[in-house]
Order: C-alpha cells, then structure tokens, then sequence
C-alpha cells in the first residue's frame, strides 16, 4: 500500500513534463513520502515486539526528526542563507546566482550583487532576467552605458519584455537623450498599463 502511495503520487512530478526552470525541488516530495512513512511505520510494528520498545523507537525516531528540522529551518533565515547553501549543495547553477544577487541587492550591498549576476551570465549568457538585473545594478553604480549594455541584450533574446523596455529608456534618459526614452517606451509599454503608469511620472 504504501509503495504504492508513493509510486503514484511521484509520477506527476517526477520530471516526465518540465514545470518551471527548476529540475527538482524538496516540496515535490512531501505527498509522495506519506507513502513511505506508512511502509516504515507498518514494518517496525510488525518487527518490534513489546510497546515500551515501539515507545522507544519512536522517540528516537522522534527526537532525529525535530534534530533534522532544526537543522533545516536555519537555512531560511532569509534569501541570502537560503541561496549561499543553494549554491554550497549544487553546482553551476546560473538562477542560484542570479537569485542571490538579487537578495544582495535588495539588501544594499551592490557590489557582491554584481558578482552574482556577472557568475550566473558566465555560467549561462543569454539569461535575460541576470542580464535585466545587471542593468539596474549598473545603473546604481552610475555605470549608465554598461547598463544599457545589458538592457539592449535581454531585448535580443526578449523583444516583449516590457520591464527591459521601460529600464532602458530611463538609462537613455541619463544620458540626456530625451527623445529616445519615448521612442522605446511608446513601442512597448503604450499596450502595457502598469508600465504606461510608470513612464508617465518621467514625463
């Protein structure tokens, strides 16, 4: 019963169809184990005789699950721990970068954000969010080329995206050409209301 549970719960995520840009993740497991959970619980029971030795048993068990937890729950402090021990346990792994440098950004440490987003464009040049990233990252260092550098790119691999858009004629705006910003925004972000709002209050 229990290999069962487990078999046809996994099957839908197990990897047959892609969903999102990761290949595994933890929460994939937690209906699937039920399964084996009850595999465990109905061996022991037949096995171990006596219910002082199944109270035992358990609490051992018990006490090396709360153990694990603890262990566990320390990684999610918050974004920065969460993706440096993401990073620790994988490898080459181009979102793990790009999310941390995002955490460090938000965190206003700037300078190891780039170095995030530099890492994750080595490991994979054409991802358009680390690109869209390292633009606005850019642009808080005042290195207003470089970003538009950046910004120009994500539009070569994402011609529709209306937040590379809207970045980008504010890096044309810094460097005092006005005109331009309205070019690039009038061809993206008219049909996008959100955006239209913020181009709006640049005028």
């Amino acid at each position: 019963m229990g290999w069962l549970w487990y078999v046809g719960t996994l099957v839908p995520v197990i990897g047959l169809v892609q969903i999102g840009s990761h290949a595994l993740a933890d929460r994939y497991t937690y209906v699937p184990l039920i399964g084996i959970f009850l595999m465990l619980v109905w061996g022991v029971a037949e096995v171990v005789v006596g219910r002082r030795w199944r109270w035992i048993l358990s609490m051992g068990v018990l006490a090396g699950c709360l153990g694990c937890s603890w262990i566990q729950v320390r990684y999610w402090r918050n974004s920065i721990v969460l993706f440096e021990r993401t990073l620790a346990v994988t490898e080459n792994n181009s979102l793990a970068h790009n999310n941390l440098g995002s955490a460090f950004f938000r965190a206003g440490r700037v300078g190891e954000a780039l170095a995030q987003y530099e890492e994750a464009l080595r490991l994979r040049p054409g991802f358009p969010e680390a690109h869209n990233n390292m633009g606005i990252a850019l642009f808080q260092r005042n290195q207003v080329p470089e970003a538009i550098g950046h910004l120009e790119r994500v539009l070569q691999l994402e011609p529709g995206d209306a937040s590379a858009h809207f970045n980008l004629g504010k890096g044309f705006l810094q460097l005092g050409r006005r005109r331009k910003p309205w070019d690039i925004w009038n061809r993206c972000c008219g049909s996008n209301p959100r955006m239209s709002k913020r181009t709006t209050t640049w005028r």
